[in-house]
């Protein structure tokens, strides 16, 4: 029962659920019961246990588990679960960094129309290395995230004008965009 109720917590509030750290949620019970979900063959349950696993909230954290299921949903063509791959492809932290497959992922999923994948690629291009920094395309897609209702597309937009990232400096509009 608590497995059923917090994993409908999830589908609930799905990105969210990840951010939040009320007490009263059971991250356990979440892992288990998208761990179960998984095993059934729902990509979605692979998807929100990479998750679980990537943050280490429900248990160890354990990032190689994370990519095998990330892996395995992205590859059913669960976007949440591209994105999280591709935050792990970029970080590198038990695989090889693989920056390249990290900005694939983003604009497939970007291309879908998935807003946080937009603005996870116009982060890479404003903090990426020289060959793939570009903050024109990165003013583009977190304006673009921003205008659509996504949180991170603002601030990160907000980020280009306060540090005048390929802009000048604009102080009132990155206020704008973090109050935003």
């Amino acid at each position: 029962k608590l497995e059923t109720a917090e994993v409908a917590k999830i589908r609930g509030d799905e990105r969210h659920y990840w951010l939040d750290d009320d007490p009263l949620k059971n991250f356990p019970a979440v892992r288990s019961g998208s761990l179960k979900l998984c095993d059934s063959g729902d990509s979605w349950g692979c998807g929100e246990a990479a998750k679980s696993f990537r943050l280490g909230l429900g248990g160890d954290q354990d990032y190689t588990r994370a990519v095998e299921l990330a892996r395995q949903a992205c590859g059913a063509h669960n976007n949440d679960a591209c994105i999280t791959l591709g935050s792990l492809y970029e970080t590198g932290l038990t695989i090889e960094p693989d920056l390249q497959s990290a900005i694939h992922l983003y604009k497939d999923v970007c291309a879908k129309g998935d807003q946080l994948a937009c603005s996870q690629l116009g982060r890479v291009y404003t903090n990426g290395p020289e060959p793939v920094r570009n903050y024109a395309g990165a003013t583009d897609l977190f304006s673009k995230a921003c205008d659509a209702g996504e949180p991170a597309g603002c601030n990160n937009l907000g980020v280009i004008y306060y540090y005048g990232h390929g802009t000048a400096i604009d102080y009132a509009r990155a206020s704008a965009l973090f109050t935003k």
